[in-house]
Formats: C-alpha cells, sequence, structure tokens
C-alpha cells in the first residue's frame, strides 16, 4: 500500500514538473493573462484523462497474457528512462506558446493531443494501477488518486511561481527542480523494469 503511495507521489511530482506542452502552456497564460488563466489550464488534465484512463485500463485489463503485459511494462521502464534522461539534461529553456486563447480549452485540446497521457496510461499508469490492485485490493486506486493529487498541485505551484516571479523560471533552482525529476524517473523506471521481467517469468 506505502509502495504504491510513494510512486503515485513520485510520479506525480515528476509529471507536474516535466516541461511538456502543458506547463508550457500554464507558464505562457500565468505570464500573459494571470494567475487565473493558469490556474485553469493545471485542471485540464482531469477533463481529458478522465476518458483517457479508464478505456486503457480497461483494454490492459482483457489483456491476460503475461508476454504482453512484460512486454508492455519494459517498453514503459524504457519510455521512464527517456523522460528521466530529458529532464537529467533539462538546459532551463521551455519553449512558450504566446498566443491569446482560452485557457481551459487549450489546456485540454493540448493534453489531448499530446502522445505523453496515451503513453503513460498505456505503459506506465495502466500496469502500476492493474498490479497495486491485485496486490492490494486498492492499491491501484491510491496510486492514481495521489498521483493527479501531485500533479495537479505542482501544475498549480507552477502558475503561482510563474505569476509572482518570472526570474525563478529562468534560475537554477527550477533548472535543479527539473534535474531531480529526470533522477527519480529514471529510478521509477527499475520498478517497471522489474515488473515486466516478473511478468515474463
Amino acid at each position: 500500500m506505502v509502495e504504491y503511495l510513494l510512486i503515485g507521489i513520485a510520479l506525480g511530482i515528476s509529471a507536474g514538473f516535466s516541461p511538456g506542452p502543458l506547463t508550457a502552456l500554464i507558464i505562457s497564460e500565468t505570464l500573459l493573462y494571470g494567475f487565473r488563466s493558469g490556474l485553469k489550464i493545471c485542471f485540464a488534465p482531469i477533463f481529458t484523462d478522465i476518458i483517457i484512463v479508464p478505456i486503457t485500463i480497461l483494454l490492459l485489463s482483457h489483456i491476460n497474457s503475461h508476454l504482453i503485459i512484460g512486454i508492455i511494462s519494459l517498453v514503459g521502464a524504457v519510455y521512464v528512462t527517456t523522460l528521466g534522461i530529458k529532464n537529467i539534461k533539462f538546459n532551463g529553456q521551455i519553449k512558450l506558446n504566446l498566443q491569446r486563447t482560452r485557457s481551459l480549452q487549450k489546456g485540454i485540446i493540448t493534453n489531448f493531443l499530446s502522445p505523453s497521457p496515451y503513453l503513460f496510461w498505456t505503459t506506465i499508469g495502466g500496469p502500476i494501477f492493474l498490479k497495486g490492485n491485485n496486490e492490494t485490493h486498492c492499491g491501484g486506486y491510491i496510486f492514481v488518486a495521489i498521483f493527479y493529487l501531485v500533479m495537479i498541485n505542482v501544475k498549480i505551484f507552477i502558475s503561482a511561481i510563474s505569476a509572482k516571479s518570472k526570474e525563478f523560471l529562468k534560475g537554477k533552482t527550477f533548472t535543479y527542480v527539473i534535474k531531480t525529476t529526470g533522477v527519480l524517473l529514471v529510478l521509477l523506471a527499475l520498478f517497471l523494469l522489474k515488473t515486466g521481467i516478473e511478468q515474463l517469468r
């Protein structure tokens, strides 16, 4: 139970700080139109993932082959490692979209069209959810709840910092935070590697 709580926290922090399209949109909207605009985008994953997550987990739950689940977990380990290395190499530059848009609508569209949530729940989140429920009955649900709680709060933190201090986003502290999340992702990749090997056995 505690294991999936910690995984949810670690992945939530990493996903929250990940310098992807959604994070860039949060920062740009906050800088242009204020904290309230950035705040709206922080909740975009709820509107998109409420569709993506159940469908992905339903499909994975109907895959009975340990071989397939094992391969998916191994692919997830490679994917997470790639994300981790990308964060570790982060140089402090985030490409911002400075076009005027409807904040929440743009956030939802951005997240829906991004491959990240689909890849994440197919190769990482889904297998962890199923493994957690198989081992502890509710470990998977704890993982999902904590993951979104932490991730959204991290996004809100980024929006608040963007509104108060533009220099923070350009400073070394923010860069070190991103690099630290990269290390966390690499460590989590080891967990997925272990899960994949167990399934293949």
